[in-house]
């Protein structure tokens, strides 16, 4: 399927759903469980397999972007999805009852970002240690010992 006919099916069923010019579509952080199940389970789309589970933070914006990539091997077609967080307070639903491997990659995301898994069976950290402070991927996590500010290339 193409990506134009997608997005046409999808936003049938969920409006606020836009495309990107690199063939990202962009879901509203409340229809995502609900988008997720339908392109599962929709016969035209058939997306079953998770390959694709990572996080970009934007702070100018005060968002973390939670990305991700849905394939169907039946149709032969790739669906990359973001998904807005407020930056704040970065949460969403956990797809581990869908896809096992979401189980570890939600936890580092959860790790690095900070981005809060609802329903997720054993979130904890999974790449540093129990008591580290901060989230080491976010653009504004400071290493202890030493300061480095990033040059503002407005």
């Amino acid at each position: 399927m193409e990506f134009q006919a997608i997005v046409e099916l999808v936003k049938s069923r969920f409006p606020k759903t836009e495309a990107e010019y690199d063939k990202n579509l962009i879901i509203d952080k409340n229809d995502f469980f609900f988008f997720v199940e339908f392109i599962r389970e929709s016969p035209e789309l058939n997306c079953t397999v998770l390959d694709l589970l990572t996080a970009s933070d934007h702070l100018p914006e005060n968002q973390i972007h939670m990305i991700y990539g849905f394939q169907s091997y039946r149709h032969k077609h790739y669906v990359l999805v973001k998904v807005k967080l407020d930056r704040q307070k970065p949460a969403i639903g956990s797809l581990t009852k869908w896809w096992g491997i979401a189980n570890w990659t939600e936890r580092e995301v959860f790790d690095l970002y900070g981005v809060q898994f609802e329903g997720h069976p054993e979130l904890r950290r999974i790449l540093t240690p129990p008591d580290f402070v901060g989230h080491g991927l976010r653009k504004d996590y400071e290493r202890p010992g030493f300061f480095v500010k990033k040059p503002d290339f407005k």
